[in-house]
Formats: C-alpha cells, sequence, structure tokens
C-alpha cells in the first residue's frame, strides 16, 4: 500500500529532522504552502535534494498570499491526487490541527480512498492546558488596569481575524501601536503579555499566532488583574433584617442609605466620599471610616473608578433605604457587651463605641434641656 501524506506545513511546522523522518516513513511527502514557515540549512537542502529529485518530496508554492491559500491548494492537490492514484494501492494522512481539512479526508473516502486526519498531540495538550490555566494576570503599565485590559481584550480580537500576521517583530510592534493606539512602551508590554500566555511567539519564520490560544482567551468570561486590596471587591447579598437590626455596623450602612436618599448632590471623590461617611455616621476613627466605605464597595451601594471617581447604584440604595430595621430596646445596645463566640473582636468594639455614641448624644440633650429650663425661670 502506498503512503501518501498531504502535510499542513503553516500549520503543523516541521523541524529538518522531523521531515526527513516523515520522508522515511511515507512513499511521497506533499506541502503546500503560501509563506514559508520554514528555513533550510545548506546541509538540509543537500538531505532533501535526493528526495526531490525522485519526487518523493514535492514542494507547491501558492501564487498569491491569503487567507486559507494553503489549504485551498491542499484540498486542490488531494482532488488531483484522487484522479491520478489507484484507490486500491494508496491511503492518504493528511496531517494538520485545523478542523476544516477534516473536508478533504471526506472527499478522499467518497472517492474510495482510505484516509484520515494526524493532528499533532502536543499542541492539542497546550490548548488544553491554557484552558485551565487561571485568570489572567496583568502587570503594573502605565496605563490603568481597566484600560489595559480593554486594550488588550481588542488587540486579541483584531489578532484572531487578521488574515496575514505581520512579518516580523518591528511590524508587529508598529501594528499593535496602530491598533491599540497605545505608546512604544505599552505596545511592548501587551506583546510581552501574549506572549507569556502563548497567543504569538517569534521565530526565524517570523510572527506565529496561535489562534485556539487566542480564542480560548477571549471566549473567558473575563481577565483579571490586579487591582489593590480596596477595590477587588466581590458584591454580596443583603443580610438579613435580623442581622442588620443586630449588628452595629450594617446599621450604620442603612444609615448612610437613608442619608444618600435625600441627597441631590452625592460626594464625586474618595476624599469626599470618606469626609462625608466621617460626618454622617459621627465616626472619630479612619480605620472605621475605611472599613464602612468598603461595606459600601462590598454591598454594591457604591462603585469606584480607577481615576477614583465614585458611582452610586441607586437601586442598591433604594433597597438599603426601604429596609424597615427591628425596634431597637436600649437593653439590646447594652448586651453588645457580653462577647458572644459569634462575634468578632471588631463587632464588639463597634457596638462599644456605638452605646458610647449613645451615652453622649443623650447626655448632650439633657444637658440641652436642662439649660433651656434654666433659661426660661430667668
Amino acid at each position: 500500500m502506498k503512503k501518501v501524506l498531504l502535510l499542513d506545513i503553516e500549520n503543523i511546522h516541521k523541524t529538518e529532522k522531523e521531515l526527513l523522518q516523515l520522508l522515511k516513513t511515507y512513499t511521497c511527502v506533499y506541502l503546500v504552502y503560501a509563506k514559508s514557515p520554514v528555513t533550510l540549512s545548506l546541509d538540509a537542502l543537500i538531505k532533501f535534494s535526493p528526495f526531490v529529485m525522485d519526487k518523493k518530496l514535492v514542494v507547491i508554492k501558492m501564487p498569491k498570499i491569503g487567507k486559507d491559500a494553503a489549504d485551498f491548494g491542499l484540498a486542490f492537490l488531494a482532488g488531483q491526487l484522487s484522479i491520478q492514484m489507484d484507490k486500491n494501492q494508496t491511503c492518504f494522512d493528511v496531517m494538520s490541527n485545523d478542523g476544516a481539512l477534516e473536508y478533504i479526508v471526506d472527499l478522499l473516502r467518497v472517492m474510495g480512498f482510505q484516509a484520515s486526519q494526524i493532528k499533532m498531540v502536543t499542541e492539542v495538550k497546550e490548548v488544553e492546558k491554557i484552558k485551565e490555566q487561571p485568570p489572567l494576570v496583568l502587570t503594573q503599565n502605565s496605563l490603568s488596569d481597566s484600560d489595559f485590559t480593554l486594550k488588550l481584550k481588542h488587540l486579541i480580537s483584531i489578532l484572531s481575524k487578521l488574515k496575514n500576521m505581520p512579518s516580523n517583530e518591528k511590524a508587529l510592534l508598529n501594528g499593535v501601536k496602530s491598533w491599540a493606539n497605545v505608546t512604544t512602551k505599552e505596545a511592548e508590554k501587551l506583546i510581552k503579555t501574549l506572549m507569556n500566555f502563548k497567543m504569538i511567539k517569534f521565530s526565524a519564520q517570523g510572527v506565529t499566532l496561535n489562534r485556539e490560544n487566542l480564542k480560548t482567551f477571549l471566549n473567558k468570561s473575563e481577565i483579571a488583574h490586579n487591582k489593590s486590596p480596596n477595590e477587588s471587591v466581590i458584591i454580596e447579598e443583603i443580610p438579613e433584617i435580623h442581622d442588620i437590626s443586630e449588628k452595629f455596623h450594617l446599621r450604620q450602612i442603612k444609615e448612610y442609605c437613608d442619608y444618600l436618599m435625600k441627597q441631590q448632590g452625592k460626594p464625586s471623590s474618595l476624599s469626599s466620599l470618606n469626609n462625608s461617611i466621617k460626618s454622617v455616621l459621627k465616626l472619630e476613627s479612619d480605620s472605621l471610616v475605611k472599613n464602612r466605605y468598603k461595606l459600601l464597595l462590598r454591598y454594591g451601594i457604591v462603585k469606584s473608578l480607577d481615576n477614583r471617581k465614585i458611582i452610586y447604584i441607586d437601586k442598591n440604595i433604594r433597597i438599603w433605604s426601604n429596609l424597615e430595621l427591628l425596634s431597637q430596646q436600649p437593653h439590646i445596645a447594652i448586651s453588645c457587651f457580653e462577647l458572644s463566640q459569634k462575634e468578632s473582636k471588631e463587632e464588639l468594639i463597634q457596638n462599644i463605641i456605638y452605646v458610647l455614641n449613645e451615652i453622649k448624644i443623650q447626655k448632650s440633650i439633657v444637658m440641652k434641656t436642662l439649660n433651656n429650663c434654666y433659661l426660661e425661670k430667668m
């Protein structure tokens, strides 16, 4: 049985040694290419020349470079060979990871030939490995994290649609600068990120694009990046009414939402928001102010942009403000001094501060009342 190999050399790159091994395995090897992905040494030319002379190695260059040009060439070649060769004495192997070449295999089978597609297992495993990787972590850039992420997504989208890749590293750099509208330094970091996650690679043959890896990352729901702990927040559901009623820090979140509902103009920056929290909730400690800000983020009441501008989520503010808390009795507040196993040290301290503030407010009211009575008598 005569074994014939149709090799998609642009899809599966082969070294000189690997090509020589294939020539020993197959009766004939056909290569069709539009843009040469192989660089041969002079020694290799000497080794390959006998196979070319004996027509065991047939190399066909497409007249034009374009998307899938080599694939169309392989399809045409398969059709020609199916007419010239005896189906009872010839079998075909199509070596490519391109799923579209399965059609060539199917057509050869329809013509009565034994045919199969051979995929490189190592490359398939590489794609699976990429799929299992954790979300992409971006390094610090002159661009803000969110801008860098958007630029990267935009760049990946463009690369996935490119018919022809830039021929070298310099051409790619210029292309990235233009496509993503970034500086040279930013473009270099974008390219480095693509290389780290094996979406592109550089070789003697030029720039190679791994479309499977690009597709995998485009299909991911999001690309994570290293935000500061204050900004990396998971939005939580609103706690139970009982919990909000019992816990001082949650009651303060509702109190601040009540305040926001009445305000036409809200604090627009992080610093002004912190000042507002401190004033409205009568907090003396900066750490408590920071804690309340984190809670506002956590429950989706506010969002902080990279320029530290604050956005308010009116829907969530309204929900918190409309909550009807359970009535608070004085003994409930005093009981907070009893350390429960479920209660954290921070919550206990917050409750103590709350009670002290209540005492301070009540004392102020009493003193004001006594003062008014004294003035009336005079």
